[in-house]
């Protein structure tokens, strides 16, 4: 009702066979004379390397992206596909490196989250129309030597190939807040400032976006320490002693799921406005952290009602005991358990949920509304005419978008034929996810 399912994969993007220009960024179907990015490289791939001079590695599709000596500054993107935050910044950094096409400045996206796959990766691609390379870090050895937090967060590397700015790329979107522009460009005035020779002014700043969970390691660590400071000191505990002494902690399939599902399934499923499927096994670690700070500051689940005035039967808030449940299962490396004891996701109604068929169907317009890939969208307000000819009761009424993945909140109140005054508020009905 809202809108027609939002569509911007049509414009393929495949670099497969095609040389990038080093100092644009941009495709070009002549052969590449860029050390940062040709095909013809005979230098090795190693992901390994901290990404500096001398550094090489193959981008996704195959090409060989390797450091350029000669740029004045590299700035390393760390993406993830599905962040929402991440996803609107993907087109300022590609418009980005076109503003700084021939000055000397070279971008490169590094994706390393658990949960974003190669597929994944290009279909956020595809849909975002990045032109400039793109690297897996599957090991999150890039993602480590730089100490990413979140995604999206840049690095802008000088020749030396040292970080002489951190953080995030503006300030106009963080989680859960958009502005309708930025009031900062703490990117573009590090890149301005790096190539007319100028110390960064706020060489850090505090990413903000979606939170990077790290991959667990199978050994524990202990302190670096010399073989007799090790005999000297108490038995290092193994993860199997420790399991032996330890309780378990919960795993997703038993204790994570009921609650995943009770509280954040409605939102978090294909086709609806969550930005992953919470009962995806392949790629919900990837999630702990952040799901963690979303609980922790109120965000999630959306729940607004305050416990002072009484219980709810639809409340979704999480009890302090759930909350516990999940601080304690991303903490041990959200283990997923044994997968055969996991319950099938919840069967969701869509549609209509009136006790019968609706007696009137009224279109918020005659053709969809459509939304823009990127930018702000301001609160739109439509005016229609239920056509009715006499006075109705209304029993019960319903708001349903057509396309739910990015419908916010609708609201719909009852305006009177023109020229009658307006009594009192007249709210009618509402979708709220």
């Amino acid at each position: 009702m809202i809108a027609q399912p939002l569509d911007i994969r049509g414009r393929c993007f495949n670099l497969i066979g095609i040389s990038v220009f080093a100092q644009a960024l941009l495709l070009i179907l002549s052969p590449s004379t860029s050390a940062f990015f040709r095909s013809d490289d005979t230098r090795r791939d190693d992901a390994t390397r901290l990404i500096g001079p001398g550094w090489s590695q193959k981008t996704i599709t195959g090409e060989l992206c390797s450091w350029d000596p000669t740029a004045k500054a590299h700035v390393i993107c760390v993406l993830g596909c599905e962040c929402p935050v991440a996803r609107f910044y993907a087109n300022k950094l590609q418009s980005m490196a076109k503003e700084f096409d021939g000055k000397g400045v070279l971008f490169l996206a590094v994706m390393g989250l658990i949960q974003d796959d190669i597929p994944k990766i290009e279909g956020f691609l595809k849909e975002t129309e990045i032109s400039f390379p793109v690297i897996r870090d599957e090991e999150q050895i890039h993602l480590t030597n730089l100490r990413a937090t979140r995604t999206p967060e840049v690095f802008v590397l000088d020749q030396n190939g040292d970080i002489v700015y951190r953080g995030r790329i503006d300030d106009q979107m963080a989680p859960g807040v958009k502005k309708n522009q930025a009031s900062t460009k703490e990117l573009i005035d590090a890149l301005d400032a790096v190539i007319a020779n100028r110390p960064v002014s706020s060489p850090t700043t505090a990413a903000a976006g979606c939170l990077i969970t790290y991959r667990n390691q199978s050994v524990v660590r202990i302190n670096q320490a010399t073989p007799s400071e090790t005999s000297a000191q108490p038995s290092v505990r193994t993860e199997l002693e420790k399991s032996q002494q330890e309780p378990a902690a919960p795993t997703y399939a038993t204790d994570i799921a009921p609650i995943f599902y009770k509280h954040c399934y409605d939102c978090h499923r294909p086709g609806d406005i969550g930005p992953f499927d919470i009962s995806q096994v392949d790629e919900i670690r990837g999630w702990g952290d952040m799901i963690v700070e979303v609980i922790e500051n109120g965000r999630m689940p959306p729940w607004h009602a305050s416990p002072d005035h009484g219980e709810f039967r639809n409340a979704r808030s999480l009890s302090a005991a759930e909350k516990e449940t999940i601080r304690t299962w991303v903490a041990a490396g959200s283990p997923l358990g044994d997968l055969d004891q996991l319950p099938e996701p919840p069967i969701v109604k869509t549609g209509w949920q009136l006790p019968t068929e609706p007696d009137l169907i009224v279109p918020m317009r005659e053709s969809p509304y459509t939304v823009p890939p990127t930018g702000t969208v301001e609160y739109q307000y439509f005016v229609v005419d239920p056509k009715l000819t006499e006075d109705r009761w209304i029993k019960a009424a319903q708001v349903i978008p057509g396309n739910a993945s990015i419908v916010h909140h609708a609201i719909v109140f009852i305006r009177p034929p023109d020229g009658e005054p307006i009594k009192g508020v007249s709210w009618l009905t509402s979708f709220v996810p």
